[in-house]
């Protein structure tokens, strides 16, 4: 199935999140910088930003930049209760 290049330019990312090369803590380039890394529009790159948000992994601060968060996307809790031991 194809996919959007903004999924793409996220996976991309994340990757690099999830490997470390962007560490936590770690600044992503700018806007414009990524634009010009990965040849697509500024769109694309604010749409990528946003779906890294969604996925919990970076936080973007007005005039500092992003940031990541957490390295891995954080998984889902099971919202079933323990079996009861009580008989």
């Amino acid at each position: 199935m194809p996919r959007y290049r903004y999924q793409q330019l996220a996976d991309d990312l994340e990757a690099e999140i999830t490997t470390g090369r962007l560490p936590v803590g770690g600044r992503l380039p700018g806007e414009h910088e990524l634009r010009e890394i990965h040849g697509v529009s500024l769109g694309t790159v604010r749409r990528a930003m946003g779906l890294l948000r969604e996925r919990g992994l970076i936080s973007t601060l007005t005039g500092a930049g992003s940031f990541v968060i957490r390295s891995r996307r954080p998984t889902p809790q099971n919202d079933t209760p323990p079996p009861s031991t009580s008989q």
